[in-house]
């Protein structure tokens, strides 16, 4: 168990480190360059001050930069490699045609480079090598000191370091790349995967929920091949899974024609009932695990309220002063326990999530307007949404959720929260009738679903009724067959 866990494990961290450094070529911003041996330095600094008028910044605040990519590459390349090494053959599968790059370098407005910033690519030291590093971060580290010793202290040799990287790297169609940043301390370096460090750790704990994931559990794993005419389809299951009573008690307001599929409904109901502590969806980008988190959201938000209105103290308990501008209280673990953090490995992929679901063009245009009745604190979720820093764009229909991560993402969370707790502190004013609407419209809710899961259980027992009429009908055939061969 211990080899196979750090076989799994190894290959996770494989895959990590072969997942950094795309590039998207089409992005707007990114320059191409196929020239070599020109003034570099002078070339750029014209760049930089160009773009500082483009893109309306301050030329005397000093924070823009600019930032170079060297060997530019299609990530088949490293495939190729890996194949011949390890003498696999190609599957069916196709490879990711994503583009590569082997080094990022960072500098600032004197061309300056800045170190902590510099990213050598798993696979571009792959392309170069031919084999897998032992570990990259020392290989970066001897790479970044290579290349402070070719630049000199003040970067006297700038012109000729770009030249070298550019013959070490360049090709006959792409010489480098590059990109101007308006503000070098808030820029997103490229950084290699903070996840390896936790998959390093997973070798040397025991986990019982780790195990769980990467395992499963082969006592409670039940097969839910869904095709009619697979002999193992277990109609029984899918009845069981999808009882009235089981139905999600929210739905997310997207277009309601087009309801769940028949296994997002059993996805959803499985994460929302099952008392398994490791549930997982897999499927390839577009098949609607987006769609069903969506539903499953929304029960919880349906959920958190109901708990709320239920609370007979909803002042915050606890309160402690956290810093100088906030306060932190202790919220009760009914509400909590429905909270939901959404994390990745892959930022775009959390950015895809959290960024999508309070959007207006999220919602179905019939339910807007009621939405917007009930405000999510629409103004405050739409008031850095400008349009040329001069009109508000509503974009947002309220605050559903936040990104975190990074410093300035976890200060925007601060910073909106304070905004909510100062509309609570000024003059409004609670409508205390909201609780009881609620908790009404909540037990319909419950009544109806008590209503069609009696109906189904009424269904269930007519249905084994007539199972239970042939079955004796046709042992009574066989009794009269029998004595009917009797009396011949």
């Amino acid at each position: 168990m211990i080899s196979k866990k750090e076989d799994i494990l190894n290959a996770w961290i494989k895959v990590e480190q072969l997942s950094e450094g795309n590039i998207n070529l089409k992005e707007k911003n990114i320059h191409e360059y196929n020239l070599k041996n020109i003034d570099w330095k002078h070339y750029f600094l014209d760049f930089m001050k160009k773009s500082c008028s483009d893109y309306n910044v301050k030329i005397e605040k000093k924070k823009y930069g600019l930032v170079l990519f060297f060997g530019i590459f299609s990530f088949e390349e490293v495939a190729d490699i890996l194949r011949k090494k390890y003498g696999k053959k190609a599957s069916d599968e196709e490879v990711l045609k994503t583009k590569k790059f082997s080094i990022t370098l960072y500098f600032d407005y004197e061309l300056k480079l800045i170190d902590k910033n510099f990213f050598y690519t798993t696979s571009g030291y792959i392309r170069e090598h031919n084999e897998f590093p032992k570990k990259i971060s020392e290989e970066e580290s001897h790479f970044l000191k290579e290349l402070n010793s070719k630049l000199g202290e003040e970067c006297q040799y700038f012109n000729d370091t770009i030249n070298y990287l550019i013959e070490k790297y360049g090709d006959e169609n792409r010489s480098l790349c590059y990109k101007f940043i308006k503000n070098v301390e808030y820029e997103e370096a490229n950084l290699h995967s903070f996840f390896i460090k936790d998959l390093e750790k997973a070798k040397k704990i025991n986990s019982d929920k780790l195990d769980l994931y990467l395992f499963g559990n082969d006592k409670e794993k039940i097969n839910l091949e869904s095709q009619p005419d697979s002999e193992n389809f277990q109609p029984e299951l899918f009845e069981t899974i999808l009882m009235p009573n089981k139905y999600p008690n929210g739905r997310f307001p997207s277009n309601p024609d087009y309801a769940l599929s028949f296994m997002q409904e059993v996805a959803t109901n499985i994460a929302i009932n099952s008392s398994a502590e490791v549930r997982t969806v897999n499927g390839p980008p577009g098949t609607g695990k987006t769609t069903l988190l969506k539903d499953i959201f929304a029960h919880y938000v349906v959920e958190q309220a109901h708990q709320i209105c239920n609370l007979k103290n909803k002042k915050i308990q606890d309160e402690q002063q956290y810093n100088e501008k906030y306060k932190i209280g202790i919220l009760p673990y009914e509400i909590t326990k429905g909270n939901i953090i959404v994390a990745s490995s892959n930022n775009s992929a959390v950015q895809n999530i959290v960024k999508e679901l309070p959007r207006i063009d999220s919602i179905y245009p019939d339910f807007l307007e009621e939405i917007k009745e009930v405000d999510y604190f629409t103004d405050i979720a739409n008031s850095d949404q400008l349009d040329d820093k001069k009109s508000i764009k509503e974009e947002l229909w309220g605050i559903f959720s936040l990104e975190g991560g990074a410093s300035s993402n976890v200060l925007k969370i601060m910073n909106t929260l304070k905004q909510i707790s100062d509309v609570f502190d000024g003059d409004y004013q609670e409508e205390k009738s909201v609780y009881n609407d609620f908790k009404k419209m909540y037990q319909e809710l419950m009544d109806e679903k008590k209503k069609r899961q009696d109906y189904y259980e009424d269904l269930k027992k007519i249905k084994d009724i007539k199972s239970n009429i042939i079955f004796l009908k046709e042992e009574k055939q066989i009794e009269i067959s029998k004595f009917l061969n009797e009396i011949d």
